[in-house]
């Protein structure tokens, strides 16, 4: 004679055996989920190898006129074997960045900083600023003498201890609308301004993003302050690109974080 179960240890039986298999799924998942990051780390090394990349040596306009510019032939840098030949390295000397290779640049130096740009298009080279345009941007805000208040407007939205600087000299410095902040260290923050944003990316406000990233540098024109303020240099790297080239964004914007955080561009 078959004996009945009660419905309320029927039910806990039924869900003990729901919880076990909710638990082989999960321990299933993690499996998988380890399994494809070890195939990630193994294959890491084909995709991304230490290669050649030419060096372009751009032209620099001074106060003082034109300037040559030295530098290497080369540089090594850790770039996925797909993109061989497809990136270059421009430098005015104390601003450099990787971008597409065979794009236009020039340099601009005076007692403000400096900026290096990088375009496709060398009529871009001359306008006042990149507004909605494809281009690479490395700038440096010097922080010496009267010229720290730029890099207190510009910079207190990105770093905590110049907010706190900011906030005795009474300068106000709100964050951009729609701007994506990623804090990264206290002297390094990302930055993204998507579509039609117009932020502190080189060529934001048009059709494209604008990303990239802000490091405080004490190494530069930090130690020749002539005011009581104590303010760092600020470089700012920006990339503008086509929706279509997000791979390359993704690369530039590793290979260009690497150099901000190593050598300050």
């Amino acid at each position: 004679m078959n004996q009945s179960v009660p419905v309320d240890q029927r039910w806990q039986s039924s869900s003990a055996q729901l919880k076990l298999r909710a638990l082989r799924a999960s321990l299933l998942r993690r499996r998988r989920a380890l399994t494809i990051v070890a195939l990630a780390l193994s294959v890491a090394p084909l995709s991304a190898a230490a290669a050649t990349v030419p060096v372009v040596a751009c032209r620099l306009q001074t106060m003082a006129g034109l300037r040559s510019v030295s530098a290497p032939s080369s540089v090594g840098a850790d770039i996925g074997r797909q993109w061989k030949g497809q990136i270059a390295y421009y430098t005015i000397g104390n601003l450099a960045v990787f971008a597409p290779a065979g794009w236009h640049c020039v340099g601009h130096s005076g007692t403000e900083g400096s900026e290096l740009r990088v375009v496709p298009d060398a009529s871009d080279l001359t306008r006042t600023d990149l507004h909605g345009h494809v281009g690479v941007v490395a700038a440096l805000l010097a922080g010496y003498g009267g010229h720290y208040m730029d890099v207190l407007a510009t910079g207190a939205p990105f770093f905590a201890n110049l907010r706190a600087i900011a906030a005795k000299e009474g300068t106000r410095a709100q964050p951009i609308a729609g701007e994506h902040l990623t804090y990264v260290s206290a002297t390094q923050t990302m930055f993204c301004d998507p579509a039609q944003i117009r932020g502190t990316g080189g060529g934001s406000g048009g059709s494209y993003p604008s990303c990239g990233i802000a490091t405080e540098d004490w190494r530069g024109t930090a130690s020749q302050r002539k005011t009581t303020v104590f303010v760092p240099d600020l470089r700012i790297l920006s990339i503008t690109l086509q929706s279509n080239d997000r791979r390359l964004m993704v690369v530039l914007d590793r290979l260009n974080a690497l150099e901000a955080s190593t050598s300050g561009f």
